[in-house]
């Protein structure tokens, strides 16, 4: 568990853009807490380190894995959901069109890393990280019938109310872009 600090931002700023890609389409804000914005960006990054380390193809970079969504539970906990596989290249395989980011990709797309997209990361005592398949039957039956293959998009508030989108690369201090009033994730801080 994160110690307890009020969270303070700092002025909004621009998310690194590429081209006529923008990954965020506002402006973010960053932690004015550098302790904070590191501890979280470590377990982001270390997230996706033991996905890896697990057999499973995630590499934080503005194909792959970029974004997450921070949602409070039914609980009260706090927890995390990162989309990685975001922009695989337009292929045969995958006809799909998905817009200015997804142009040069080198994200080769792949059925069986799409099922496992969905990373889940609990917060409540130590951070628990899950790689979440969205073939078996309790997650397929979150996603809508609509958002299942071949994109396996598995939306934040099926897990709880969306609090606030976090968006990161190598290089770069989180950014993120409200989904309540600052006033409301104060009083959510203390259970990070």
């Amino acid at each position: 568990m994160l110690p307890y600090v009020p969270i303070a931002w700092y002025d909004s700023t621009r998310f690194p853009s590429f081209g006529r890609c923008a990954l965020v389409d506002q402006e973010v804000c960053s932690l004015t807490d550098e302790l904070l914005d590191e501890s979280l960006q470590s377990i982001i990054f270390n997230t996706a380190t033991a996905a890896r380390q697990a057999g499973f193809q995630v590499q934080v970079n503005r194909f792959d894995l970029f974004h997450g969504h921070f949602v409070k539970r039914r609980d009260g906990e706090v927890a995390l959901l990162l989309h990685a596989s975001e922009y695989p290249a337009r292929s045969t395989s995958f006809p799909i069109d998905l817009g200015f980011c997804q142009t040069d990709s080198s994200l080769e797309y792949d059925p069986a890393m799409m099922q496992f997209r969905n990373l889940l990361v609990l917060f409540s005592g130590q951070p628990r990280a899950f790689v979440l398949d969205a073939e078996a039957d309790c997650i397929k039956a979150l996603i809508p019938e609509y958002a299942r293959q071949p994109l396996y998009v598995l939306y934040e508030d099926t897990f709880g109310e969306p609090l606030a989108d976090v968006y990161f690369l190598p290089g770069y201090p989180l950014g993120w872009t409200l989904r309540r009033p600052k006033r409301a994730l104060r009083g959510l801080r203390a259970k990070l």
